[in-house]
């Protein structure tokens, strides 16, 4: 598995803890997201650590994934509608 530091060990970590699975089953990660990509995309750069804002949301077994620039991780099950932004 990956670092347990890294964006995609915490985004499975989550996932687990939140549908109370353990980690080894649920599926890989990569099938549902470019997971370099995602790790590139928000890991801070020593020339520009503010370099990307917003979120990215992806489903992953059965869950809405939503990371944001911060780093936190935020899980909602796809059975529910998503919030609505105002």
């Amino acid at each position: 598995m990956e670092e347990t530091n890294s964006l995609c060990y915490r985004i499975v970590e989550t996932v687990a803890a939140n549908s109370n699975t353990p980690v080894t089953d649920l599926p890989p990660l990569f099938e549902a997201v470019d997971t370099d990509a995602l790790e590139a995309l928000f890991s801070p750069s020593p020339d520009d650590p503010s370099r990307f804002e917003g979120t990215v949301t992806f489903p992953y077994a059965g869950w809405r994934i939503t990371v944001s620039a911060d780093g936190s991780v935020t899980v909602d099950s796809l059975a529910e509608p998503p919030e609505q932004e105002e």
